[in-house]
C-alpha cells in the first residue's frame, strides 16, 4: 500500500503548490501562511487541540474548563466560521489554522508551537500529523462512520504506525470504538465515553415556551403538534406524505416544519400544497387555526425553542441519506424523537435517548402514524428525568480526557 501513501503525499504537494500560486484561495493570507505550518513561535508548550470546523469548536469548548488548568491550550481550525467561533471561546492568541497534512508543514508547525500533546475532536485522522508528531495523542468525542472506515480500510496496514502514540480514543459509542479497532487501534486504547453534547443539555420542562409558542401559532394547549426539524429538501415529500397519513386516520394534528435552510421555505410550501395541505408561515401566524395546518418555520434561530411546543419531534436528515441532525434539542424538553433509517451521524446520541424512551426509529415511513398514536399520552417529565438520571450516572467525557492528560503529565 506504499503507493497509496505516496499518492496521498503527492496530492498534498500539488495542492500546496496551487494555493501558493494563488490558484486556490479558500481563506485569506493568514490561512495560507498558517496552513504551511508557519505559526507564531511559542515557548509555553501548549496542549494542541484540533477542531475541524464550527461544530467541533463547540465540542472543544465543552472541554475547556477541565483542560485549561492542566496546560496552556492552542486550538487549530480548518474553516473560517470555526476560526471566528474559536477566537470567541479561546482568545485570538490561542487559535490558528491547522497545517496541511504534509510532513514539511507539520514539522514546521511542531518546531514553532512545541506542543506537549495533541487532542483531536471527533473524526480527523490525518496520517502525516499522527506519524510526524511524536507526543501523546488523544481522540475526544470520537466517532467513525461506516463510509470513513470503508475508505480507510484499504490503508489499514499503512496506517498501523500512526496509532503508536495514541494514548486513548474516547469514543461516542461502542460501535465507534469497534471501528477504530478495525483500522488497527488496539481495543485497550479505546473508552466508550458517550456524546459530550448530551452531558451539557439545558434540561427544561419547557412549559412556558410551550404556551408561548402555541399562542403564537394559534393552536390550543391540548391540540396535537408535531415539529419536523431541519428537514432537507429531498425529505420534504416523504415527511409531508407521512404527516398526511396521520391526518387520514382522523387525528386533528398540526405540523410545524422547519426546512434545514431558509431558502427552501417556498419549496416546503409548494410540496405541502401538492399533498393537499394548508400552510401558514410562522412569521405571520396568529389567531385560531380553524383546522389542521402545516406551519412553515421561516424565521432564523427559533427551532430549538419551538420543540418545547411539540408533542412529537420528527428528525430531519434521517429520511434521506444525510446521517441526521441534532436530536438532543427536543429531548431536553422530554419530547420524543422519531427518526427515519438514516441515522449514522447521530447514532451515539440516539442510543442514550432510546434508553430513556425518547427515540423511535422508523424503518418503514408508513409507521409514523402508528408510532405517533402510541405516543399521544407520552409522559414528557418522566422521560426527561430518566435521561437526566442516565447522564448523571456517567462521568463527563471531559473529566475522562483530563484525567488521562493529567496522568501523562505526571509520568
Amino acid at each position: 500500500m506504499s503507493w497509496l501513501w505516496n499518492a496521498y503525499g503527492a496530492f498534498g504537494a500539488a495542492y500546496e503548490g496551487l494555493w501558493k500560486r494563488g490558484l486556490v484561495k479558500p481563506g485569506g493570507n493568514a490561512w495560507h501562511v498558517q496552513r504551511s505550518g508557519a505559526h507564531t513561535a511559542r515557548d509555553d508548550r501548549p496542549l494542541w487541540l484540533h477542531a475541524a470546523s464550527l461544530g467541533e469548536v463547540r465540542v472543544a469548548s465543552a472541554y475547556l474548563a477541565e483542560l485549561s488548568p492542566l496546560a496552556p491550550l492552542y486550538l487549530t481550525i480548518q474553516t473560517e466560521s470555526g476560526f471566528r467561533a474559536a477566537v470567541a471561546s479561546f482568545g485570538s492568541d490561542r487559535v490558528g489554522y491547522a497545517p496541511l497534512d504534509r510532513p514539511a508543514n507539520v514539522e514546521r508547525f511542531i518546531s514553532r508551537i512545541h506542543p506537549r500533546g495533541l487532542v483531536v475532536f471527533e473524526t480527523e485522522i490525518w496520517p502525516h500529523w499522527l506519524s510526524t508528531f511524536q507526543g501523546p495523542v488523544w481522540f475526544a468525542n470520537a466517532r467513525l462512520t461506516a463510509r470513513t472506515v470503508g475508505r480507510l480500510t484499504p490503508l489499514r496496514r499503512t496506517l498501523l504506525p500512526i496509532w503508536n502514540n495514541v494514548r486513548m480514543v474516547f469514543a461516542q459509542t461502542a460501535l465507534d470504538a469497534h471501528r477504530f479497532e478495525l483500522l488497527g487501534l488496539p481495543l485497550s486504547h479505546t473508552c466508550v465515553a458517550g456524546q459530550v453534547k448530551q452531558f451539557d443539555l439545558p434540561f427544561d420542562s419547557g412549559n412556558e415556551l410551550r404556551l408561548r409558542w402555541r399562542r403564537r401559532l394559534g393552536i390550543g394547549e391540548k391540540d396535537l403538534l408535531y415539529v419536523a426539524g431541519s428537514i432537507r429538501q429531498d425529505e420534504l415529500v416523504s415527511v409531508l406524505s407521512q404527516f398526511r397519513r396521520c391526518q387520514a386516520e382522523g387525528r386533528l394534528v398540526h405540523l410545524a416544519l422547519a426546512p434545514r435552510h431558509l431558502k427552501y421555505v417556498g419549496l416546503a410550501e409548494r410540496r405541502a400544497w401538492d399533498q393537499g395541505l394548508r400552510t401558514r408561515r410562522v412569521s405571520i401566524a396568529g389567531g385560531p387555526s380553524q383546522g389542521a395546518l402545516v406551519y412553515i418555520l421561516d424565521t432564523h434561530g427559533d427551532l430549538a425553542q419551538l420543540y418545547a411546543a411539540a408533542d412529537l419531534a420528527i428528525l430531519g436528515g434521517t429520511f434521506a441519506p444525510h446521517g441526521g441532525h441534532n436530536p438532543n434539542e427536543p429531548a431536553a424538553f422530554g419530547v420524543p424523537v422519531v427518526t427515519g433509517p438514516h441515522t449514522e451521524l447521530v447514532d451515539g446520541d440516539l442510543a442514550l435517548l432510546s434508553r430513556a424512551g425518547l427515540a423511535y426509529r422508523l424503518e418503514n415511513p408508513n409507521d409514523l402514524a402508528l408510532v405517533a398514536s402510541s405516543l399521544e399520552r407520552f409522559n414528557r417529565a418522566r422521560a426527561r428525568h430518566e435521561l437526566q438520571d442516565l447522564i448523571s450516572q456517567a462521568p463527563h467525557p471531559a473529566t475522562l480526557l483530563a484525567e488521562s492528560v493529567r496522568q501523562e503529565n505526571a509520568g
